[in-house]
């Protein structure tokens, strides 16, 4: 599946969390795209990759999207 601005925008709308938080989890997604992790096949591929970052992003106390409690 190729990355396009459609598929930015499909996986922005079905993303459950804050703009700041999609854009972070999107840009990290893009770096490893670049790198190590294999290509999506689908834009459930991408969605579950965005889950998995965020919530990483979350749970971690020195993130600035920590949720405390």
């Amino acid at each position: 599946m190729r990355i396009t601005r459609e598929t930015k925008a499909l996986a922005h709308r079905q993303f459950n969390g804050s703009q700041a938080l999609f854009d972070a989890c999107w840009n990290q997604y893009k770096r490893w795209l670049s790198g190590a992790i294999d290509d999506p096949d689908t834009i459930d591929d991408i969605l579950g990759w965005l889950d998995s970052i965020a919530a990483e992003k979350v749970n971690n106390p020195k993130s600035k999207f920590y949720i405390y409690g």
